[in-house]
């Protein structure tokens, strides 16, 4: 992440929650044994990103930045 705040990027909410998204994940699997409960899990997580939090938004700007570059 510093990385990022070094190159003055903004750094979002979902994206400082990753590490800790990724240890559920982890912990899911070793409770269940099955990759299925960590599927789902990330699925939900990146739902919320999309939906609650202005991931669409967020995602359509890279998007069009990418490809006005590239002109």
């Amino acid at each position: 992440m510093e990385r990022l705040e070094a190159r003055g990027e903004k750094i979002v909410g979902a994206q400082r929650l990753a590490p800790d998204s990724m240890v559920t994940r982890a912990v899911a699997y070793g409770v269940t044994r099955s990759l299925w409960s960590a599927v789902i899990l990330h699925w939900l997580a990146v739902n919320i990103w999309l939906f609650v939090f202005g991931g669409r938004g967020k995602l359509y700007v890279k998007q069009t930045e990418i490809l006005h570059e590239s002109h």
